[in-house]
């Protein structure tokens, strides 16, 4: 499973450099836009990267190729999850970091609440990977595509919902204990994802 892992390292490496980029322009935006965030996003993009691995090895015959390797398909899926799980991480750090950098060249100040923006953030990337991957390793990515792209909809809804409905309360939406509850019940789907998935892919047939 190591080896597979190194491997996807390498194929998120080669497509996942133009993010901090992205994670560059996103900064500048929010720095010159203060009524502008984009910074939700960032946690979705990186969580799309799994996605893309699992595409290139749909397209690379991977799995058929994998089947004939001394893992199992338990592993395959733990290996993905995994994979995920760090992006999600890094691109908490990055989220936390943009949002301490914008606040402190804006009011000269760290916003008090940069950790529990980091768990929010982290907590609707997991729950997107966690909608979307079960739906990947039984249908694959091209059959799924209109399902994770559905799934993004949602979740760029949801965020539009919470900011216009409860400007008032944003602030307390990312603080607090909200942002810790929402990342518990994240890591739950996730977990519950992940064997869903593990149970999926067994039945896959190639």
């Amino acid at each position: 499973m190591k080896g597979i892992l190194i491997k996807d390292s390498y194929v998120v490496w080669g497509y996942g450099k133009s993010l901090f980029v992205i994670c560059g322009f996103f900064l500048l935006i929010s720095l010159f836009s203060p009524d502008v965030d984009f910074t939700y996003l960032i946690g979705a993009l990186f969580s799309m990267l799994t996605v893309t691995s699992l595409s290139i090895d749909e397209r690379c015959g991977w799995e058929k190729y994998a089947n004939v390797l001394p893992v199992s398909r338990k592993q395959v899926v733990l290996a993905k999850y995994l994979l995920n799980w760090i992006l999600v991480a890094v691109s908490s750090v990055l989220v936390s970091v943009i949002t301490a950098v914008v606040e402190y060249v804006q009011y000269h100040s760290f916003p008090e609440n940069i950790l529990e923006n980091g768990f929010c953030m982290a907590a609707l990337a997991l729950l997107y990977s966690a909608l979307c991957l079960p739906i990947i390793f039984r249908y694959g990515v091209e059959k799924g595509r209109l399902f994770y792209m559905f799934f993004m909809a949602f979740l760029a809804f949801f965020m539009s919902f919470v900011s216009r409905f409860l400007s008032e309360d944003v602030s307390m939406l990312a603080g607090g204990f909200f942002g810790v509850i929402l990342f518990g019940i994240a890591v739950v789907c996730s977990g519950i994802s992940f064997g869903l998935s593990i149970w999926l892919y067994k039945k896959k047939e190639f």
